[in-house]
């Protein structure tokens, strides 16, 4: 229908890399393009081979001679002079598939606001087996994380490329990235898009490392107004550290209701294991009859200069005993801790301040973990098993996940309120904690959105690791109240990917 008023679509025009002049290569892209049912591309070769004696094909294939040191300026100045609406950056022996851009060409008659788009991929293993890469919508937490995956085969928008001075020689073995970056830098994260199709076929990239993706992201970094430092635990993925220079008092919620041994383990582990200063634990009781925790609390308060108790008259729901207690908190930022949760690593604030003092960023939350050392809860995906519910559940901690999502930092949609930092500014701003609807379940979720509805980031660290069951209770009342609140939302959520199942596991080719 979308090709009806424009038959030919939008005009897809693929920039070819074939350094290794291999004909063998250039063959298999030909006639997967041949065979595509997109009729309309126009592919330009950038070949240090010899060049054919004929290089047009009905207009739809030229080729140009390119050097390792010159291939950047060429593919410059063909953008310039292309006919086409769309570009896309493509290897030798890369193959699309059969619908691909003929799917994306339909979408992008409607994407007038979209500056570039991000598409999936089906990938050839070292052991020659092939795996779809089902990429989130734009994440600018992952991309920065993960260039290697998230920032190759990106249509751009032509005009757009030409404004941005094209492709950077600076940063050759990342000119996709660095693209991205500056076109954040120049219009933020507005008009990037992600289409939910498999468009080529193509190796899986090794995860390796790579000098110009790092340098390009520290460009980028000090270009936002960071001194930051990027460091590579693993090859191929980066973690950020920001460097804020502020160190902000941080304000820890506890709720306390009958619930001793908890509480003294919780309250036990932040104690012995906050390596940072600058912070009090606010515990809010919700008026717990067991006169052997009214005595504990009393004591808490005398022996430790950190605690402040506040004991509710009479029972209230725990979001409004939570919202009741932020408005004693002295701390800039908030980090709301269950009474079932243990703190393990030492500079476990230090990793959430540093993402919570970004000013795009709204909420932290982080990767829990049973005793056993296994994931219970790694960020929260909206309609999953029919609610909102975590992927990699039962996956040991050290393992990598499905497109490396357990170790690198990410966004997500919600996180749990087991452990979960927000400004008390903006927690202000937004009503806290819903003492309605959420008043006892899901108001973390309803936070998260609350905080994107607002304009802001929520992103999940692997970097701090907290000892919680991870499960999500929650009445058939509270699930169904949040879904109809965020149906948008829950409709797509931008996070996951379509094409992934939401039962079970997660992260699984849907049936």
């Amino acid at each position: 229908e979308k090709l009806a008023s424009k038959p030919a679509g939008s005009q897809i025009g693929i920039l070819l890399l074939d350094l290794e002049a291999d004909v063998f290569k250039l063959q298999a892209t030909f006639d997967s393009l041949i065979n595509s049912h997109y009729k309309t591309f126009k592919v330009v070769v950038f070949t240090s081979g010899e060049l054919p004696a004929v290089t047009t094909l009905h207009n739809t294939l030229h080729f140009v001679k390119v050097t390792e040191s010159n291939y950047v300026d060429k593919i410059n100045q063909v953008v310039k002079q292309s006919p086409s609406d769309w570009l896309m950056l493509a290897q030798a022996g890369e193959e699309f598939t059969r619908s691909g851009l003929l799917l994306a060409s339909a979408e992008l008659l409607d994407a007038a606001q979209c500056r570039a788009v991000a598409v999936d991929e089906i990938q050839r293993q070292t052991n020659g087996t092939l795996a779809p890469v089902f990429r989130p919508g734009f994440n600018l937490d992952l991309l920065q994380s993960l260039p290697t995956l998230m920032a190759r085969h990106w249509l751009i928008r032509r005009d757009l490329l030409v404004e941005a001075g094209g492709y950077s020689r600076e940063f050759p073995k990342a000119l996709e990235f660095d693209l991205l970056l500056r076109l954040i830098e120049e219009g933020g994260m507005s008009g990037l898009a992600h289409l939910s199709e498999p468009v080529l076929i193509c190796d899986a990239p090794a995860l390796e490392d790579n000098p110009d993706e790092q340098k390009a992201l520290k460009r980028h970094l000090g270009k936002r107004g960071y001194q930051a430092e990027v460091s590579s635990a693993q090859p191929g993925t980066y973690k950020i550290d920001y460097r804020h220079a502020h160190r902000p008092v941080v304000s820890i919620l506890l709720h306390s209701q009958d619930n001793l041994p908890e509480l003294q383990r919780c309250l036990q582990s932040i104690l012995q294991r906050t390596r940072y200063q600058r912070y009090e634990v606010l515990i809010g009781d919700n008026a717990s009859t067991s006169a052997e925790l009214s005595t504990w609390l009393d004591r808490q308060e005398q022996v430790s200069g950190r605690v402040r108790v506040f004991r509710a008259e009479q029972r209230m729901s725990s979001g409004a005993l939570c919202n009741l207690i932020s408005q004693e908190a002295t701390g800039e930022y908030l980090v709301l801790v269950d009474a079932q949760s243990q703190i393990v690593n030492v500079g476990w604030i230090e990793s959430l301040l540093n993402q919570a003092q970004r000013p795009e960023v709204g909420v932290v939350g982080v990767k829990l973990v049973d005793g056993e050392g296994a994931v219970t809860q790694a960020g929260l995906i909206l309609g999953l098993n029919g609610g909102v519910g975590s992927g990699f559940v039962g996956e040991p901690k050290t393992s990598s996940g499905y497109m490396q999502r357990l170790t690198v930092e990410q966004n997500y949609s919600a996180v749990s309120s087991a452990c979960l930092m927000i400004a008390k500014e903006l927690y202000d701003a937004i009503g806290g904690l819903d003492e309605e609807a959420f008043a006892e379940a899901l108001g973390d979720v309803d936070l998260c959105l609350k905080a994107a509805q607002a304009g802001y980031l929520t992103v999940w660290t692997p970097h701090v690791q907290v000892v919680h069951s991870g499960v999500v209770k929650a009445p058939e009342q509270a699930r169904t109240a949040l879904m109809d609140k965020w149906s948008a939302q829950f409709a797509q959520d931008e996070a996951y990917n379509a094409n992934l199942d939401l039962n079970g596991q997660g992260f699984t080719l849907a049936g």
